[in-house]
């Protein structure tokens, strides 16, 4: 139980979209850090909120289980993290890594919104684009990585 260990739960959850990207050829999933800090399962999640065309910025929020919100689709268990370093240590260093950045704009030359490089300038036609920076791309190859090597988000078993 929470109220008796001295950490917390730290799950990476994956939520349903509302609308998938038409872009996108595979189902994507918002991904957030949850962590339990509740005996009935309730915690904060810390994710990235936003979206391509206007950029993304860092949150942290109060919230219910993740299993009571209609768009659950599934939990990893990733670790834990000591009651002493959250949130404070968990934002520090969440707020240390930049958010997925605008990656989309509208091209009045098509009339479309596109995919542009980091100068600002349109790809052509064909031309080789990257996968979007978004906040599963945050979460997986960001967030986690850098919880971990902070010690914040350290190795351990379910405390439940």
């Amino acid at each position: 139980m929470t109220s008796s260990s001295t950490h917390y739960e730290v799950y990476k959850v994956k939520h349903m979209l509302a609308m998938q990207d038409p872009e996108e050829t595979e189902t994507r999933y918002h991904i957030v850090l949850f962590i339990v800090t509740d005996d009935n399962g309730d915690g904060y999640t810390h994710h990235v909120t936003g979206d391509i065309t206007a950029g993304m910025t860092y949150q942290c929020r109060r919230d219910e289980r993740p299993e009571a919100l209609e768009t659950f689709h599934k939990k990893e268990f990733l670790g834990l993290v000591s009651k002493s370093r959250h949130p404070a240590e968990v934002d520090r260093v969440c707020l240390s890594i930049p958010a997925p950045h605008s990656q989309k704009r509208f091209n009045p030359q098509t009339m479309r919104y596109e995919q542009f490089k980091p100068d600002g300038s349109f790809y052509a036609p064909g031309e080789p684009r990257p996968r979007y920076f978004k906040c599963t791309e945050w979460i997986e190859n960001k967030a986690i990585p850098a919880l971990f090597q902070a010690g914040v988000l350290e190795q351990g078993a379910p405390l439940r």
